[in-house]
C-alpha cells in the first residue's frame, strides 16, 4: 500500500492508494498489481484512491475503485469492524454519478457490490 500526506492550503489528509485483484471462482477477472510498485512515483497507476472524513468517524474510509473492466469510477466505502475477531472490513461499492455511462464505459459493475476483508 502507498499512502501520502495530501497537502492543501493550512489543511493535510492521509490520502491511500492501493492496487486490487479480482479473482471469481479461481478465475481471475482483473488486475491492476503489475502497477502496484510504481505507486509512490506516479499516483495515476492506483485503482484504488481512498482517504478518512472525520466527520465519519475513525473507522471510515471512503474514495474511488477502478472498474478495470467496465472503464469506471466507482465509489468505495471501508469500514473497519471494532472488536471484530479475527480483525474485519466490510467494503461497499457503488455507482459514481449514479449509472451514467460515457465514453467506453460499459453498464455494470465487474466486481461485487459488498464483501467482508477477513485478516489472517
Amino acid at each position: 500500500m502507498a499512502k501520502f500526506r495530501h497537502a492543501i492550503v493550512d489543511y493535510g489528509e492521509d490520502i491511500l492508494l492501493r492496487s486490487h485483484s479480482y479473482t471469481n471462482n479461481g478465475i481471475l477477472v482483473e488486475s491492476t498489481l503489475d502497477k502496484f510498485s510504481n505507486l509512490a512515483n506516479n499516483h495515476n497507476d492506483r485503482s484504488i484512491y481512498a482517504w478518512n472524513n472525520p466527520s465519519n468517524g475513525t473507522n471510515v474510509t471512503q474514495g474511488a475503485i477502478k472498474d478495470v473492466s467496465k472503464h469506471k469510477d466507482l465509489n468505495i466505502h471501508i469500514e473497519y469492524i471494532s472488536g471484530a475477531v479475527p480483525e474485519q472490513i466490510i467494503v461497499t461499492l457503488s455507482y459514481k454519478h449514479q449509472a451514467l455511462t460515457k465514453g467506453n464505459q460499459q453498464p455494470g459493475i465487474t466486481l461485487p457490490i459488498a464483501f467482508i476483508l477477513t485478516k489472517q
